[in-house]
């Protein structure tokens, strides 16, 4: 078969050597080999760079001081892409280093995009004690400020971008990430949304999956580790809080519909402050 996209691959990087070093093993036994491996490092003290460059030929290594965030670092490679001059055809993937795939996943995810035009494609993720298969895509919907699995293809206008594929072209038409406004978390499901109201579609295919291999570990902020009223609010504003009041207006601003916004703000106040109570509530027993 001729191969003839090629597959850029954005991978974020901060601290976890050994996990990295999985995902690149994945790439390194991978059927398909024109790809090009953009690793960002946002401030890695623990070799993550220079294990990668020794194992991966065609890589470029973009090293931040742990300030990018998720949106950050996914602005920073894909201005690297962009002065790479990729093909308008070729493939951008957006990845995770704490997923693990088949040899065959970059050449599955090139022959979906070969059948579809204007899409983005998102590998599902495999329990691999299960078997069970999760994140089928999402529904977002800002009247009721519910984000939950599709009942159906059609009602996919979601997703994460822990294994996201489409074209450069469709990227490039999408726009960047809001790293100032939107660093860090639903910075991506903005930019999914924002594909959908431009008229990509979202999707998910069955035969395109990965294992995640560190289920159950979050980077989000603890709460019940707070020494006080303070410290709990403090941490209720940190970047790595789900819960920051301001990326959720940031991100119901830039994501919803105008008629949406009224109801969509109401309904997010009503929410934080039922979660902050609960949360605090946890963290005085």
């Amino acid at each position: 078969m001729e191969l003839a996209e090629k597959i850029y691959i954005l991978l974020p990087v901060h601290n976890r050597r050994q996990v990295t070093e999985k995902f690149v093993a994945c790439l390194r036994r991978q059927t398909y080999w024109p790809f090009h491996l953009i690793l960002i490092d946002d401030g890695s003290t623990d070799g993550t760079a220079e294990s990668v460059t020794a194992a991966i030929e065609s890589v470029t290594v973009i090293r931040g001081r742990g300030k990018f965030w998720w949106a950050g670092c996914l602005q920073q490679g894909l201005n690297t892409l962009a002065a790479l001059h990729p093909s308008p055809g070729d493939i951008l993937l957006i990845a995770n280093d704490d997923i693990q795939f088949e040899d065959n996943f970059l050449e599955s995810a090139a022959a979906v995009l070969r059948s579809r035009q204007r899409c983005l494609l998102l590998a599902r993720v495999k329990n691999p004690e299960t078997g069970e298969i999760s994140e089928t895509g999402i529904e977002a919907n800002f009247r009721t400020l519910s984000f939950k699995i599709a009942a159906s293809a059609e009602r996919i206008n979601c997703l994460s971008t822990r294994g996201l594929f489409l074209r450069w072209a469709d990227a490039q038409a999408i726009g960047g990430f809001h790293p100032t406004l939107l660093p860090h978390y639903l910075s991506d499901y903005e930019w999914t949304i924002r594909a959908t109201r431009r008229g990509f579609t979202c999707i998910t295919v069955p035969e395109l999956y990965f294992v995640n291999q560190q289920t159950g570990v979050s980077g989000a902020v603890d709460f019940a580790a707070a020494s006080g009223p303070v410290e709990f609010m403090r941490r209720g504003l940190s970047r790595k809080s789900r819960v920051n009041p301001v990326d959720w207006v940031v991100f119901i601003l830039l994501a919803a519909e105008m008629r949406d916004l009224p109801t969509g703000l109401m309904r997010l106040f009503q929410r934080i402050g039922r979660e902050m109570i609960k949360q605090f509530g946890q963290h005085r027993r």
